[in-house]
């Protein structure tokens, strides 16, 4: 009997311990996660995309979402979408997002997908993005793609309090 009550109590203190262990582990991390405010940055922002290719819709492409149409140029700031282009965009010919929101100081991910057409197959395609904050150069990336397929990636980039300082907005 005394090793039952033995075994009863060494499991409900070892219960018991855990349980109050993540329940204080959790209380801290949300406390954590609510202390934590993103910094927008300020300025003129600025995304400029050159496909070195005529981007089109690819009929083929694996629709994901309610749109009817596949894009030929796909952009996403930090998973929200910017650019949705359904018309065949011009290789050569950069194409400006202006006004930029949702930059925050710190890190950021620019995702780009842009389709080339099925008469380029098996030619190497890129994409050039570049970041600019007024008009000055942020980031300057080229993403490829091998054999004709899609030009698909993620820019990285920081963003930086202005020298004179970013006023947050938080």
């Amino acid at each position: 009997m005394t090793r039952i009550l033995l075994a009863g109590l060494s499991w409900f203190l070892f219960v018991g311990g855990l349980h109050l262990y993540m329940a204080r582990r959790d209380a801290a991390l949300t406390a954590q996660q609510q202390a934590i405010a993103l910094a927008f940055s300020r300025g003129h922002h600025t995304i400029e995309i050159t496909p070195t290719f005529t981007a089109e819709p690819n009929p083929f492409a694996l629709r994901l979402d309610e749109s009817p149409t596949p894009a030929a140029l796909l952009v996403r700031l930090n998973d929200k979408e910017l650019l949705r282009l359904t018309d065949r965009v011009a290789g050569g010919r950069p194409v400006m997002i202006e006004e930029v929101k949702g930059l925050v100081l710190g890190a950021n991910e620019i995702f780009i997908e842009a389709s080339p057409p099925d008469t380029k197959a098996n030619v190497n395609h890129a994409v050039r993005v570049r970041v600019f904050r007024d008009d000055v150069p942020v980031s300057d990336t080229t993403l490829w793609s091998e054999g004709g397929s899609a030009v698909s990636g993620v820019v990285r980039f920081e963003l930086k309090a202005a020298a004179g300082g970013d006023n947050h907005d938080h």
